[in-house]
Parts: structure tokens; sequence; C-alpha cells
């Protein structure tokens, strides 16, 4: 029978690895991790659940046009996108909204018999101005639409 002949220890360059100090590296990481994404999950909690008052305004001289409006997110009816057909001028809706992930839209499209005037459209979010849009004789739509957040 052969001897082995004795080994020389592992290189651990003066780092003793015990399986406590490995379990409370890995404790402590885990909480770093919980800690940061739950202040992540707060914030974007916080951000869903702030109330928004939207107003959209439609005005200008083309006769009655169809106007198109939604916000994704109504807390009412999930998603609600409406139109309303010949429209008077000026013509604005208003509601309230608990959902910040709603992406507000309004939309004038000119009548077909009408070729002259001008329309605008205007997008309130909680009382300050957030879209403006004009529409010449030669534009058949003016769209305003919430800005990428």
């Amino acid at each position: 029978m052969t001897a082995v002949p004795p080994q020389p220890p592992a290189r651990t360059f003066g780092i003793r690895r015990s399986k406590p100090a490995i379990a409370a590296l890995g404790c402590v990481g885990l909480v770093i991790v919980v800690l940061v994404g739950g202040s992540i999950g707060v914030l974007i909690w916080g951000h869903l659940k702030t109330a928004r008052d939207i107003r959209y305004e439609v005005s200008g001289t083309v006769g009655h046009p169809t106007i198109f409006y939604q916000v994704d997110g109504d807390e009412k009816n999930g998603e609600r996108r409406e139109q309303t057909a010949g429209a008077t001028l000026p013509w604005s809706m208003r509601f309230h909204t608990k959902l910040m992930i709603s992406r507000a839209f309004v939309q004038a499209v000119r009548p077909a018999t009408s070729s002259t005037g001008t329309m605008a459209c205007t997008l309130w979010i909680d009382g300050k101005v957030v879209a403006h849009e004009t529409a010449g004789a030669e534009d058949p739509i003016v769209s305003c639409a919430e800005p990428d957040r």
C-alpha cells in the first residue's frame, strides 16, 4: 500500500470562510434587497394611488367635430375611451381618477363638411396645463396627450 504524501493547505488568501459567516453575509444581502425593493415598492404604490383631476377642453370655429378622449386605468370602468360626435364648441370634460397609471389624451377631428376654421385642445391635470395644441384650416385633427413621465 502506497502512502499519499501530505498535501499543502488550500490557499484562502488570508480569508477564512465559515458557514455561519456565509449565512450572515447572505442575510445582510437579503435585508438590503428587501429594504431597497420595499422602498421602491412604496414609492410606486404611492404613485399609483395618488388622485388626479383631469380636464379636457376643445375650442375652435370648425362647426361640430368628433372628439375622442381617454384615461387608461379609470377607477370606475377599468379603462375609459369615449367619443362625442358632433360636439358643440367650446367643449370640455372633467373627471377625477385615483390611478396615476392613467395617460390622459384628447383628440378632435374636423367634420368632413368643414374646410375652414381652427381647432385647439388643452389638457389640464391637477389644475396645470400639460398639453396645448392648435390646428389650422389645413389640419383635420388636433391632439393633446399627457407627456411621458
